[in-house]
């Protein structure tokens, strides 16, 4: 897979911008989508790609939020590590502790009840997307999360 062009990328941007895409999606389900985002976050990658991480998993964190629920994207800068963080929090149906450890793998589902709905149903490929495109722009990604209270992930990309 080649590497990705390296140009210079405002993150907050670009989560603004994908937040902004996901509104509609947001407001139909009745899930709260806000973006709390410096004001620059300069990190070196392809727009499109960085553009895709947010999309899967605003995409998942939307399904996966009941009605009444809230999606939050944040985007800070950790300067002591020279990383961006950016994190993407629900207040959704969460994983437990045994599917955690393998969300990102190609093709896993968490469990039957997470999918059981149309909306909900997926390839099993978008969180394994997310890490190999944030693995090849020098960074990494993880998840946390609390069944029956919601889940995050957060993606640290270096700052150029």
């Amino acid at each position: 897979v080649p590497t990705p062009a390296r140009e210079r990328v405002d993150l907050a941007a670009v989560a603004r911008q994908t937040v902004a895409m996901f509104a509609g999606a947001a407001e139909d389900r009745s899930v709260g989508l806000t973006c709390e985002a410096a004001d620059r976050v300069p990190v070196a990658g392809e727009t499109a790609q960085l553009r895709q991480v947010f999309g899967n998993l605003l995409d998942n964190a939307i399904r996966f939020t009941p009605q009444g629920g809230k999606v939050t994207v944040t985007i800070v800068t950790d300067a002591d590590r020279r990383q961006a963080v950016a994190t993407v929090s629900d207040t959704g149906c969460g994983i437990s502790r045994e599917h955690i450890g393998r969300v990102f793998d190609r093709f896993y589902k968490a469990d039957a009840s997470r999918t059981r709905s149309k909306e909900a149903r997926g390839g099993g490929l978008g969180l394994a997307i997310c890490r190999s495109i944030v693995n090849r722009h020098g960074g990494s990604i993880d998840a946390t999360s609390l069944p029956g209270r919601g889940t995050s992930f957060t993606v640290r990309l270096p700052l150029v």
